[in-house]
């Protein structure tokens, strides 16, 4: 996970916290990336992630987390 990050921080210009943020949802396979990080969001879109804000999108929260 650590060696992951570090390839992020190289090719994403991300911080070491959310390197590891992305590299551990991609490792636990998680369904979905929560976030209030506008920046790390459209990171985690752009490699794929299915992310959403969870401050913008409260409604879709609850359903994820209902489901």
């Amino acid at each position: 996970m650590l060696a992951d990050s570090w390839v992020l921080i190289l090719t994403q210009h991300v911080y070491e916290a959310d390197a590891l943020q992305i590299s551990s949802h991609i490792l636990d396979k998680c369904n979905a990336f929560l976030s209030s990080d506008k920046e790390l969001i459209n990171t985690a879109k752009k490699m794929g992630l299915e992310a959403y804000n969870i401050v913008e999108e409260e409604s879709k929260m609850r359903e994820i987390i209902s489901s």
